[in-house]
């Protein structure tokens, strides 16, 4: 008779292997990876046991399970990833030991992993060829048994999976804590090369004594130079996050369609030229950036809206820039050329007065308390099929739901999708209207009761990717612990490399009716600071932000807004108000819209207001100065919402 086995299953690392980026497409590769190579780890499940035999997640919703299946999917649903780096499974031991199946699943993960680091090897050595024998000597020490397998299993009796589940699966989710608390590791082999800089901790590939002459002739093929810059030195991990060719990842992935952040932060610069392809301006401006490309040995474009996104930018065309990046191009011609290009994007850009933005925006979601709903926490009974609901729900939303939104209603890209989270980029154009529309999505998709938190950050498409993503967590991690969960952070990082941050809830009791803090009060109000003739302007902003400190006072430790200054304050705001509205502005006879903006703003700056929405903040004054200074923010640079 065979014994059932309740599987619990962890890849890993994650942090590392996803945060270790530089580029957009570093972050893309390494979630991809991880996803796929966590089906890998799936794989054998399925195979021996069947699709039913996956509790978390629901993998029949998943892209890569419907390719391995033969089942048709469009190019735009393998686009990103949405597997999480772990797996619940129901398994027995009829036909093989649970040890034995584990050595299949590490069979599956390592062929995978060894096949797609192979097609890097023979790359990279098909480029130095024999000029460079031996840069790859510690090529298998990295890549051999990279990832990591952790599993534990507990027999389980048939009845425990209906009224008992809950019980067994609080136990084996103790169980992996306590096996990853105790790792096993190999010896570590290292030597004195120089560390890499993208991951900082294992050592850069190359010859001794040879390794800067190896990447020069590296970054010098036409093939690779496009992804690997002059100067620049990897490890063999992150090597293959930026060589590996899509359709070695998976058959049948399409060329990711950004490589940078300029990529991002241009889309919009982008649709505009393609929607005016056939006009003459536009057909010289794409022979000039491709004669450009001929100069530095840079592939041509077919297409303006395929012109990488840093060569749409007056600084992306410096001469001095170029030839730095590209020292084999001469630099006279590159001079001339580069030159002609800045002169045509000027004229393109006065003559359809549009610009490619400078800012680009990440968004963090996560489900509020996930963990709780998933393992049944206050229902009662609680079934394993219960828990297969969450999780259809869950790849509803991360495999459709989320993604659309993204694409429809934003024009971003999906980084990782898993429906209880979600890491996107996109233009600053409709971003707020767009996490708004990803909220009501997600309480729909698992019930009004169950919340998430987001955290959105803007920022300059130059600035550090790894810094944007530090800060985004931060954020996403403020809106759960300073703002009580079921909120938004907001994070502008500024190109002197600043930041501003502040957030709320995400709807607020004003006047005994609940609105939105980001339809109702955030988007009404910088389009009305950032109308043309109507509205109040920028200046309106400062004029509050001077005027704040006067009305607050210390009392110990905390920094409060007391119930007269509370009356003063009111006073002045509707005066400022209405000062800065011009005669005639039809914003005159808005009195309940105008109201409801100025009593938000009001809220926002009592302590008193923010304890009663269990909103932690220690300073309710620098919370409203950083929502006012991103609203400002958000008007001088036109950012435009639906």
């Amino acid at each position: 008779m065979s014994s059932k086995y309740l599987l619990n299953v962890s890849i890993g690392p994650v942090q590392e292997f996803i945060a270790e980026a530089r580029k957009t497409r570093d972050l893309w590769v390494g979630s991809y990876l991880l996803s796929r190579v966590t089906f890998e780890a799936m794989r054998p499940i399925l195979d021996d046991f069947g699709d039913d035999a996956i509790v978390i997640p629901h993998i029949i919703e998943s892209a890569f399970y419907k390719v391995n299946r033969g089942h048709t999917v469009s190019p735009s649903n393998l686009q990103f990833s949405t597997l999480p780096n772990h797996y619940i499974a129901v398994v027995d031991d009829n036909s093989t030991s649970i040890a034995g199946l584990m050595d299949k699943v590490h069979k599956s993960v390592h062929n995978y992993w060894d096949s797609l680091s192979n097609k890097v090897h023979s790359l990279i050595d098909s480029t130095v060829n024999a000029r460079f024998s031996g840069w790859s000597h510690l090529w298998k020490e990295q890549i051999e048994d990279h990832f990591h397998i952790f599993w534990v299993a507990i027999p389980i009796a048939p009845d425990s999976l209906n009224g008992g589940y809950k019980d067994v699966y609080n136990a084996i989710q103790e169980l992996m804590v306590e096996r990853k608390l105790t790792r096993t590791f190999d010896q570590w082999k290292g030597s004195s090369a120089f560390k890499c800089p993208q991951c900082g901790h294992r050592e850069v590939m190359g010859p001794s004594g040879n390794t800067n002459e190896f990447w020069d002739t590296l970054s010098g093929n036409n093939k690779i130079s496009f992804r690997i810059k002059r100067g620049e030195k990897l490890c063999a991990i992150c090597l293959v996050k930026r060589l590996a060719e899509e359709d070695d990842i998976l058959k049948g992935l399409s060329k990711i369609p950004f490589e940078s952040t300029s990529d991002i932060s241009s889309k919009h610069f982008k649709s505009v030229l393609k929607g005016k392809y056939a006009e003459q301006k536009v057909c010289d401006f794409l022979a000039d950036i491709n004669k450009l490309c001929e100069t530095i040995g840079k592939k041509t474009f077919s297409s303006v809206d395929k012109i990488s996104g840093d060569l749409l930018y007056r600084e992306g065309l410096s001469a001095k820039r170029l030839k730095k990046e590209f020292p084999a191009a001469d630099k006279e011609a590159l001079k001339i050329v580069s030159e002609k290009t800045r002169r045509s994007l000027e004229e393109i850009c006065k003559e359809y007065k549009v610009s490619a933005e400078k800012y680009y925006a990440v968004l963090l979601i996560d489900g509020d308390k996930i963990g709780d709903i998933k393992s049944g926490k206050g229902q009662d009974p609680f079934s394993i099929n219960n828990q297969r609901d969450i999780s259809k729900k869950i790849a509803q939303l991360g495999n459709k739901v989320m993604p659309e939104i993204i694409i429809n209603n934003w024009n971003g890209y999906t980084v990782y999708s898993g429906g209880d989270d979600l890491l996107a980029f996109g233009p600053t154009e409709n971003c707020f209207s767009t996490v708004e529309e990803l909220r009501k999505a997600f309480s729909d998709g698992m019930g009004r009761e169950v919340t998430c938190s987001a955290s959105v950050v803007i920022v300059h498409h130059q600035a550090s990717l790894r810094r944007a993503l530090d800060e985004a967590r931060k954020g996403l991690e403020q809106a759960k612990e300073v703002y009580g969960r079921n909120a938004i952070a907001i994070t502008i990082i500024l190109s002197s490399n600043t930041f501003i941050r502040g957030g709320c809830k995400w709807s607020l009791p004003v006047n005994d009716v609940q609105i939105s803090f980001i339809e109702d009060f955030l988007n009404p109000m910088a389009r009305l600071i950032s109308m043309n003739k109507d509205g109040l302007g920028v200046q309106f902003i400062y004029d509050i932000l001077n005027e704040l400190p006067a009305f607050y006072r210390y009392n110990g430790n905390k920094i409060e807004l007391s119930g007269t200054s509370k009356d003063m304050f009111a006073a002045e705001l509707e005066r400022l108000f209405y000062r800065h509205i011009p005669k005639g502005s039809p914003v005159h006879g808005l009195q309940d819209f105008t109201s409801t903006l100025l009593e938000v703003i009001l809220s926002l700056s009592d302590p008193r207001y923010l304890h009663q929405l269990k909103i932690l903040h220690p300073n309710a004054r620098e919370n409203i100065e950083s929502i006012l200074r991103i609203l400002s923010f958000i008007a001088r640079q036109n950012i435009k919402e639906s």
